[in-house]
C-alpha cells in the first residue's frame, strides 16, 4: 500500500539491517500506511507499484508474489463486502 500511495523503496526498506535503521523504516512505513484507504487500491496504482519493485531490482518471482498477495487481498475485500466491486 505504501508504494501505491507514492512511497519509494528507499522510504520503506532500509539500506542495512541494523536495529536503528529497521525501526526508522518501520516508522516511515507506518506514516505511509496511516492515511491509506481501500479506494487507493486501483489497477493503475498496483501496476505502478509492481513496476517500482521491478525497477528497484526485485526479481520477477518477487513481483509475482506481490501481485498474487494484492489480488488475494482485493478478492477478500470484495468477498467480505468491504468494497462493492472487485477493485482489480
Amino acid at each position: 500500500m505504501a508504494l501505491f500511495r507514492g512511497a519509494s523503496l528507499d522510504d520503506i526498506e532500509p539500506a542495512n539491517s541494523s536495529a536503528d535503521e529497521l525501526a526508522r523504516a518501520a516508522a516511515r512505513l507506518a506514516d505511509w500506511l496511516a492515511p491509506a484507504r481501500l479506494p487507493d487500491l486501483t489497477v493503475e496504482k498496483v501496476q505502478a507499484a509492481l513496476a517500482t519493485l521491478r525497477e528497484g531490482g526485485r526479481s520477477l518471482a518477487t513481483c509475482n508474489h506481490h501481485a498474487t498477495a494484492v489480488c488475494g487481498f482485493a478478492k477478500w475485500c470484495h468477498r467480505t463486502h468491504r468494497v462493492r466491486e472487485h477493485p482489480l
